[in-house]
């Protein structure tokens, strides 16, 4: 399996978090994504987004950050052409 792909998502808001890790996934065919970000808002769309792709998500939370460990095999689907921010949003 290739390393795991970080991505920094503190600071950015809602739903910068999920398109980042959307381009991520759509890089690899299978292996990891470690996605930081600090508020619950984005914590709870990028695992809601990464396991609408059939991926497995595993968050812990560290200092007031979420790291979000995402998982995606060589069974995961595509991930999806265009994504609805608006399913993503802070709102």
């Amino acid at each position: 399996m290739a390393d795991c792909i970080q991505i920094d998502c503190r600071g950015l808001k809602c739903p910068q978090p999920v398109l980042k890790t959307k381009d991520a996934l759509e890089q690899m065919v299978s292996g990891e994504v470690e996605v930081t970000v600090d508020n619950e808002a984005s914590r709870s769309n990028v695992e809601r987004f990464a396991k609408s792709q059939g991926c497995q998500a595993t968050v812990t939370e560290e200092g007031g950050n979420f790291h979000i460990l995402i998982s995606k095999t060589g069974d995961s689907p595509p991930v999806a052409e265009a994504v609805d921010a608006s399913r993503f949003s802070c709102e």
